[in-house]
């Protein structure tokens, strides 16, 4: 019924316990850019028909595929199926621990080396080893269309921050990045913020919650991000951040006009601190959301 519907792009069949025959004959019927296979807990048999797809289908150009607890056979697959497709503008890729199967996973990360119009890439909460992210390196350093990262929960430590820099490093057009539960700690924030972050003036959001960070780190980011005059959201959570932030993250407060965002929950703030933050972005006309509980604001 829907064979020869020339207009249907998308299909979203998230949620299910959907077989391999099924997705088959889904597949050679729809003419498909956009494909959501979240939850769906995929088997080899299942993500066979997906590779195929997209060897043979060439214009997809979104995949979202997490919570599915891929294997190595599994994994292989979708990576010979990536390889063949150079149009993919968004990967979005969850809760699939990849250092269970490190060497399919590498096939999997070195996939998007010929996907010069990437936009948009999200590998969450996969486990992410130095080995891996230095794959992820190589793949995508190139990749100068890259407008939103999110690497959130991937255990990436300070010593993967030197792969984060490498990764961000020439994305001009960097908008989005997301870095939060990762361990990183005020090495990796300095490291990311020195080699990394310069020059990323087209960034709007920037996400590293969760990090302990400590005072000293968010020294180094706000002097990289001095540069950034368009942030509109900027998310600190649980940084270690101590009573009176620093004169550089004031600073940067007071340049952000645009600011729509700022967390800073969970973290040592005192009253003096509150109040020059409170200062800093008092006339700021489109911020709507400041979110300072669990702090140390003490009259």
């Amino acid at each position: 019924m829907l064979k020869g519907r020339d207009g249907f792009s998308n299909i979203d069949i998230d949620n299910n316990k959907i077989s391999g025959e099924t997705l088959t004959n889904l597949f050679h019927i729809l003419p498909l850019r956009n494909l959501n296979l979240l939850k769906n807990v995929l088997s080899d048999q299942q993500v066979q028909p997906i590779a195929n797809t997209l060897k043979t289908n060439t214009n997809i150009q979104q995949i979202f595929m997490s919570h599915n607890q891929l294997s190595e056979a599994a994994l292989r697959l979708l990576a010979e199926g990536l390889a063949c497709n150079s149009r993919l503008t968004d990967f979005f890729f969850t809760h699939n621990d990849l250092t269970l199967h490190t060497e399919a996973s590498k096939e999997l990360l070195k996939s998007f080396a010929n996907k010069r119009d990437l936009k948009s890439l999200a590998i969450n909460s996969c486990n992410l080893s130095c080995e891996l992210l230095e794959v992820l390196k190589t793949a995508v350093e190139e990749h100068t269309k890259l407008k939103e990262l999110y690497l959130f929960a991937n255990k990436i430590g300070s010593d993967g921050a030197p792969h984060i820099s490498g990764i961000i490093k020439n994305k001009s057009q960097l908008s989005c990045l997301g870095l939060s539960n990762n361990q990183l700690h005020r090495s990796g924030a300095i490291e990311i913020a020195r080699n990394g972050l310069q020059g990323k003036t087209s960034l709007i959001k920037i996400s590293i919650e969760n990090n302990c960070i400590t005072s000293e780190g968010l020294c180094e980011l706000s002097r990289a991000l001095l540069e950034c005059s368009m942030l509109q959201e900027i998310y600190l959570y649980n940084n270690d951040i101590e009573d009176e932030p620093n004169k550089d993250f004031i600073r940067l407060l007071e340049r952000q006009t645009d600011l729509f965002a700022l967390g800073l929950e969970f973290n040592r703030i005192g009253f003096k601190g509150a109040g020059l933050i409170l200062g800093a972005i008092v006339n700021h006309p489109k911020l709507e959301k400041l979110y300072l509980n669990q702090n140390d604001i003490n009259a």
